[in-house]
């Protein structure tokens, strides 16, 4: 017998149990809490409605990476915080891991999640899955839905996860070879849990302020005949239509996104809240080790997205990239601020790990950002950031493996 009331959340996912890559399929019953805007919502279910009837029940595919859930979901591609997704039952989530997935094919599929932020959802292309999810690659526009999204990322790294990376459902990975199901990543939601599915989401809001400055480029860019799908998209759409550059500018101030920067709670708030970081500091090794990781991580996107950005701009002088470059600049700082707190602890803490690469790292990101740099230093400078961050993140994961399977 049922009652017919809505059935409340029970369950998180259990993010020690994820790894970046993972892919997280589910059902129309798990939700992020507060990030679908009424307007938007029944077109999300009759459109998850047609996906389930043919995709084995899960109507959602999903990617985790870097402590973030990147998706594909009316009206855009998004990226948000997993602690906000609410499960109603075990069987409404299904997460997936690749066992070709290399540290090298892994930035890859990161590089074209991030690129791709801001992507439009298309229903028609979504729709069309049911006819064209067999067919051989063919035409297809550079808007996303949520399938589509994940086989491409995927086929970007050389990994074939379905028969058409364009048109597939989010039940067809369950078929995939190379995937594997990861038990255990849910558990029983806490009362901190639920605290954070009522606070305001930032990340929700960051993107729909970069969704409304989107609408409004790709109004004006119909005077350039523009299908302008990513920041990536308006950034070289501009350096073809310079006159549009004070209005994509001066809308982009307007639109507050450049401020959203230090409101993210994609789990590192700490890196934007000085108290905030020196608790996590003390709380354990653990969670030092954790941090060490994720803040080199952080300098190395931010790093080569900033030299990017100051490279395309050069011979231009666009407002528009210059602002989406100081963004870039103002997360290296932070993320080397973050870093620079931990150092000495590192060192006490896990003397096989050391300083001395990690005190080169910082001082090569400060160096990178310098206003007197000069193009070609930052180059040497971004090669030696990769370099040794990757020395480092390979010490940390012999420490953790030793820490795992102790002689």
């Amino acid at each position: 017998m049922t009652t017919g009331l809505p059935i409340i959340p029970q369950y998180a996912l259990n993010l020690e149990r994820l790894k970046p890559g993972d892919i997280i399929l589910s059902r129309e019953s798990a939700t992020f809490k507060e990030i679908l805007m009424d307007v938007h919502q029944l077109t999300d279910v009759a459109v998850s409605s047609t996906v389930r009837a043919f995709s084995r029940g899960y109507s959602h595919a999903m990617l985790y990476l870097d402590k973030a859930i990147f998706h594909a979901v009316i009206p855009q591609v998004y990226s948000y915080n997993p602690q906000r997704l609410a499960i109603r039952r075990e069987s409404d989530i299904c997460v997936l891991r690749c066992s070709q997935l290399t540290d090298a094919k892994l930035k890859t599929i990161d590089f074209f999640a991030r690129t791709k932020i801001g992507a439009e959802y298309s229903i028609p292309e979504a729709v069309k899955v049911i006819w064209r999810r067999k067919s051989k690659r063919g035409t297809y526009s550079q808007r996303q839905f949520c399938s589509r999204f994940v086989a491409q990322a995927y086929h970007a790294a050389g990994l074939e996860l379905v028969s058409n990376p364009d048109f597939c459902a989010p039940g067809d990975f369950k078929k995939c070879g190379l995937l594997k199901k990861v038990p255990d990543v849910l558990r029983i939601a806490t009362e901190a849990d639920k605290e954070v599915w009522r606070t305001r989401d930032s990340v929700s809001s960051c993107g729909q302020k970069l969704n409304g400055w989107l609408h409004f480029v790709r109004t004006c860019a119909k005077e350039g005949g523009g299908d302008l799908q990513t920041i990536d998209d308006v950034l070289e759409f501009l350096r073809v239509h310079p006159w549009l550059d004070d209005r994509f500018a001066n809308n982009l101030i307007e639109s507050g996104y450049l401020d959203e920067w230090k409101q993210h709670d994609t789990g590192a708030a700490y890196r934007y809240h000085p108290v905030l970081r020196q608790e996590l500091i003390l709380s354990g090794k653990d969670t030092l080790l954790n941090m060490c990781r994720m803040e080199i991580q952080f300098v190395e996107l931010h790093s080569q997205n900033f030299v990017g950005l100051v490279a395309m701009n050069q011979g231009f002088d666009l407002k528009t990239i210059a602002l989406f470059a100081d963004l870039q600049k103002k997360l290296v700082e932070d993320g080397h601020n973050a870093l620079q707190s931990v150092i000495t602890l590192i060192g006490g803490a896990y003397p096989m790990i050391g300083t001395d690469d990690l005190i080169k790292f910082l001082l090569c990101s400060e160096a990178l950002i310098n206003d007197d740099s000069q193009h070609l230093d930052r180059i040497k400078h971004l090669k030696e950031i990769c370099n040794l961050g990757t020395s480092v993140l390979n010490r940390i994961a012999d420490e953790e493996k030793m820490r795992r399977y102790p002689c």
